[in-house]
């Protein structure tokens, strides 16, 4: 028959082999949750919030293609894209606004220079 220090032993070596088999199992769980949330988040930041933008500068966007020969995405006109356009992304199925790409390729606005 067991004495009760024994139960204790037991006790405690079973608790620790199932922290040992948990916490290395959620803590992996956690970071590859935690890195798919954060590469959601970076994804919604270049996609899916819209740029607001005056009509004026959408005319200033379309003069300084024309005057700098860049195709319909304000890149130059030889650029080739996977699916054939850069507004969409296949991987995910969105689409992206014209100009919310074209800001995002030319942050610093060069046709309002």
């Amino acid at each position: 028959m067991r004495t009760w220090p024994e139960y204790k032993i037991s006790t405690v070596l079973a608790f620790l082999i199932i922290i040992l088999i948990i916490l290395p199992t959620g803590f992996f769980v956690w970071r590859a949750w935690k890195n798919t949330i954060n590469e959601i988040d970076a994804a919604s930041i270049n996609i899916n919030i819209p740029r607001i933008i005056s009509t004026k500068e959408k005319l200033q966007i379309q003069n300084w293609i024309s005057k700098n020969n860049l195709n319909q995405y304000g890149d130059p006109q030889n650029t080739i894209y996977a699916g054939g356009s850069p507004l969409f992304d296949e991987s995910t199925g969105q689409t992206i606004d014209l100009y919310s790409y074209i800001l995002g390729k030319h942050p610093d606005r060069p046709w309002k220079k």
